[in-house]
């Protein structure tokens, strides 16, 4: 039986390719999840601001998403939210994104912070909805 987790971040900047410390990559400022059933009907959803904890944002970052560093402020942490996000995508087959990898490798970094990175129970499966789209707009 099929089960999606839908996931969406946005950062305070782009991921630096080829640098593994993780303070030096971008943290999560907001992310969303949809959980559907093999029929696509929802089972659940979770959306919030992140609080960071870092101070190092992007201006481009800022731009593209509009949120400011003190948007986040009194946001809860990755740290406290990780319960959640570990329990919605337990039991997923499919991890469904646009841009898979930047969500992934962010989302990777995160863990590595606070030593969830064996921890959570990645989706085996993928559907990358940017790889799809571009599929379709090269014909």
């Amino acid at each position: 039986m099929n089960r999606y987790f839908l996931t969406d971040t946005e950062t305070t900047g782009l991921l630096k390719d080829g640098n593994p410390d993780f303070l030096a990559q971008p943290g999560i400022v907001q992310i969303g999840v949809l959980i559907l059933d093999q029929d696509f009907k929802e089972i659940d959803f979770f959306a919030t601001k992140v609080n960071p904890e870092r101070s190092n944002w992007e201006p481009e970052a800022i731009k593209t998403h509009g949120i400011q560093p003190a948007d986040v402020e009194d946001a809860p942490t990755f740290f406290a939210l990780f319960p959640d996000l570990a329990r919605l995508a337990t039991g997923a087959t499919h991890w469904v994104g646009y841009n898979n990898p930047f969500d992934k490798k962010v989302l990777w970094h995160q863990l590595l912070r606070y030593g969830y990175e064996m921890n959570f129970p990645w989706p085996q499966q993928e559907i990358d909805v940017m790889k799809l789209a571009n599929a379709h707009m090269a014909m």
